[in-house]
């Protein structure tokens, strides 16, 4: 059974469950826009007798906002008469990933009296593994009435005895004296990791868009603007896919971008992937959804050694070093290049501008695998190629790594780093603009049938000037003889397609290429 209740602007959603096994009656808070208060919870049992919910008849809803069940609370009655003491375990809050360095550890939770029987005494037990039952008493008062919380902390501290995993029991007993008169919720549980060390996770978002589409606004929106700025820049990396729906989709689409969608299974945009698990709509992305991602610890570091570009050529080596030994898996790395910020994807949605554009993954989007992943064990990055033809770079100045190791079994991703992607500097030419900043000037640019790429040398030397069209197809190349300082160098365009253009300067070891556009 459901029903919903509504105050002003506000709701709350209850629901009541009757659990035909045990003939128990549960009442479910699942949901509301706001806490509201004013609320009667309980079982009537006959005309004279009731058990409420604490607070009746001016209870609070205490759910979360969610729509899913993860935030959603209950209350359990019997059918009759109620258990006088009924101690449930609840959770433990023992951090998932413990540092064997680090101990002795608390073993801390939360317990619920289920009872109608105000709790003031109890025992308070834990086990690891199957060791021995370790019992003792609060060191603090007890008052928990019927459905409060008790939070404990065990008097007790944890010592483990290695790294490895470990299975944490907990539960109440004594219950002011009494046995607990259902024992079947008495227990609470978790596993826990205990090794030698973790490192900070640099949480990896991978978001799926298009400038086709029209809800995908607020989901970049909200998170470039509203999320991202709150986060510290060490803790995560950002990838976005343009994808080829609505319509004709994004124009920057491309093969890889579309195939990695299908890897998630994703049949819908926006979506938005976080560490491989987070499977939501980016306009819900909050920092608290964030952090909890970002505060799962990670056992492997990735160090980026080199990112460097010439021409449309990448060198990108990195080393990955695990802590821990993995199980088994499927386990590959990615090394992916993208554009910081585009312009030149605008489409119907009315975004014009774009970041941490995906425009090229090495070798592919299926990544490269990885044989093992055992702790101290190097594993070594090195990838020097040509970017793939009909990529949409707008600028090699612009440009960044990500390399991430995931498991595709799960798909959880592991650990994540990015870095620039720099210019490799070496003598020949220099770049200068038409004040001597040191940038290539090219003008007009937009340009209908001339433009003028103007360039200086530290020396007297051969220079090459080739024009490749968005395909990688060349259309213009010359080469010159340029004196030490200012040359300029005028290319005909008169007979060239509207689109966008690279012209790529190589003079000895020296090479780079800016975007141009035909507009006429």
């Amino acid at each position: 059974m459901f029903s919903s209740y509504t105050k002003g602007a506000n709701y709350t959603y209850f629901s009541i469950v009757l659990e035909e096994t045990s003939n128990k009656i549960y009442i479910v808070d699942q949901r509301h826009s706001a806490t509201i208060t004013g609320l009667t919870l309980g079982v009537q049992v006959n005309s004279t007798t009731a058990s409420q919910v604490q607070g009746s008849p001016n209870a609070s809803s205490v759910a979360g906002t969610d729509a899913f069940a993860g935030d959603n609370s209950y209350y359990e009655f019997n059918v009759g008469t109620q258990n006088t003491t009924d101690m449930k375990g609840v959770s433990l809050s023992v951090p998932k990933y413990l540092v064997l360095g680090n101990a002795p550890f608390n073993i801390t939770g939360v317990l619920q009296n289920f009872g109608t029987a105000t709790v003031s005494s109890l025992t308070l037990n834990y086990k690891v593994n199957s060791g021995s039952v370790v019992s003792g008493s609060p060191t603090s008062s007890v008052n928990v009435p019927m459905f409060g919380n008790y939070t404990f902390t065990h008097p007790t501290t944890w010592t483990p005895s290695a790294v490895g995993t470990y299975t944490i029991e907990a539960w109440a007993t004594n219950i002011n004296g009494n046995a607990d008169q259902n024992t079947s919720n008495d227990m609470v549980s978790i596993q826990v990791e205990v090794v030698d060390t973790f490192v900070n996770r640099k949480t990896c978002m991978e978001v799926f868009t298009s400038s086709t589409c029209g809800p995908c606004v607020a989901g970049n929106q909200n998170m470039d603007n509203n999320v991202v700025p709150n986060l510290d820049v060490n803790d995560y990396t950002i990838i976005k896919y343009q994808q080829d729906f609505p319509g004709a989709g994004d124009p920057y689409k491309t093969t890889e971008s579309v195939n990695r969608r299908g890897y998630y299974g994703i049949n819908s945009i926006p979506r938005m992937e976080m560490d491989g698990q987070w499977d939501q709509n980016a306009a819900s992305l909050s920092v608290a959804n964030f952090n909890s991602y970002q505060d799962v610890p990670s056992f492997m570091t990735i160090d980026i050694t080199k990112a460097q570009h010439r021409n449309d050529s990448v060198n990108i080596e990195a080393t990955i070093l695990p802590y821990v030994n993995y199980g088994a898996g499927t386990y590959r790395y990615q090394v992916v290049i993208n554009e910081k910020k585009t312009t030149g994807n605008i489409a119907s949605n009315g975004e014009t501008e774009f970041f941490h554009v995906m425009m090229d993954m090495i070798p592919s989007e299926t990544g490269t695998p990885i044989t093992a992943l055992t702790k101290n064990v190097p594993i070594n990055i090195s990838q020097k190629v040509r970017m793939k033809p009909g990529t949409f770079v707008e600028d090699m100045g612009d440009l960044q790594v990500v390399v991430f190791v995931q498991n595709n079994t799960d798909k959880k991703i592991l650990q994540s780093n990015w870095k620039d992607i720099a210019l490799l500097q070496t003598v020949g030419l220099s770049k200068i603009d038409e004040n001597g900043n040191g940038i290539l000037s090219i003008y007009p640019n937009p340009s209908q049938n001339i433009v003028n790429v103007k360039y200086q040398t530290n020396e007297s030397s051969m220079v090459n000037i080739i024009v490749r069209d968005m395909m990688g197809k060349e259309v213009f190349q010359t080469t010159q003889s340029s004196n030490n300082g200012v040359n300029v160098q005028q290319i005909n365009t008169s007979d060239l397609s509207n689109g966008i253009y690279f012209v790529t300067l190589n003079s000895g070891d020296t090479s780079f290429t800016q975007k141009i556009v035909v507009k006429k």
